[in-house]
């Protein structure tokens, strides 16, 4: 660039990212990542079948100095239609239980079959084990359905995906279970934390 050095350049571009005008690390860090494996299962509110939603969690470990959480997504396929969603939503608990969740938060469906949660500010203590569940709601009659891609098949980190089908439609009780027990191989779910570290 005629007339200015390079300190002077330097200078102009720290002093833009001092003031916030391009903003470092917006997206965040990965903090915690799991690829998409070769399968994928269900995680839906079904409206018109409730006896067969079913939902899936995951475990994760927090890192020593926790977490700042501002962006998670799920890796998904799309076997229907993600237009008639009527909501697209993410719990993260102490449990892999559905019928304790107390706390949802709301996303939208990529046009890759995604969920994507990016308006986030969770605090996440140092060292905790954690449970993930995101899940779409829709008819089934209308829209087909929605899946979780697993990861780590065969090799889970932590304790593998947990199914809950509290409406009993599997047949396999209403309680949770392990996954393999009704997939035939243990795995883990597909999903990307991002943030900052600490507090």
């Amino acid at each position: 660039m005629k007339g200015h050095s390079r300190h002077d350049i330097l200078a102009a571009i720290m002093a833009i990212l001092a003031t916030g005008s391009i903003a470092a690390g917006v997206r965040g860090d990965v903090l915690y990542q799991q690829t998409p494996g070769a399968s994928q299962v269900l995680s839906q509110t079904l409206t018109d079948l409730p006896d067969l939603s079913a939902y899936e969690f995951d475990d994760f470990v927090v890192g020593d100095t926790g977490w700042t959480v501002t962006k998670i997504t799920i890796a998904g396929i799309e076997e229907g239609d993600p237009t008639v969603n009527t909501a697209v939503r993410l719990a993260i608990t102490t449990a892999a239980d559905f019928t304790l969740l107390t706390t949802t938060y709301d996303g939208v469906e990529d046009n890759a079959g995604n969920l994507v949660f990016d308006n986030l500010n969770l605090a996440l203590d140092p060292g905790a084990t954690l449970w993930i569940t995101a899940w779409v709601e829709r008819s089934f009659d209308a829209g087909g359905q929605w899946l979780w891609s697993t990861a780590n098949d065969g090799q889970p980190v932590g304790s593998e995906e947990i199914l809950h089908n509290p409406g009993g439609g599997f047949g396999s009780g209403t309680d949770p279970i392990p996954g393999s027990l009704v997939f035939g191989t243990p795995a883990d779910l597909a999903f990307t934390i991002e943030g900052t570290v600490g507090p």
